[in-house]
């Protein structure tokens, strides 16, 4: 199961687990899930080298992405966006992905 959060002020955003749709490496949920992130995350960060006042991080790690950017001029669009795709692919596919309150889960 991935399990995903979203912040309110700015974007801050975690995606942890594996969709256990398929075998690692062939797991269409996976591949969508981490397509939407990683297209949010490579957007944010050229969005953030070019404004002065922007700030954007990326933390790894196996299982595990986390995203946090505030300052960006487009980032409440950008994170709209994805967050349309990701409520499609949960709604898709209820039993390998869940989008969970912020709160009730641990991040950075």
């Amino acid at each position: 199961m991935i399990r995903m959060k979203w912040g309110e002020e700015g974007i801050a955003l975690e995606a942890v687990g594996h969709a256990e749709h398929g075998a690692i490496g062939h797991d269409i949920v996976c591949a969508g899930v981490s397509a939407l992130l990683y297209g949010l995350s490579v957007y944010l960060e050229g969005e953030a080298k070019g404004c002065p006042t922007g700030r954007f991080d990326r933390a790894e790690s196996v299982g595990r992405l986390y995203l946090q950017a505030s300052g960006l001029k487009t980032e409440e669009t950008a994170l709209a966006v994805t967050k349309a795709g990701l409520c499609l692919i949960a709604e898709a596919f209820p039993e390998a992905v869940r989008i969970l309150p912020w709160e009730n889960t641990q991040h950075s």
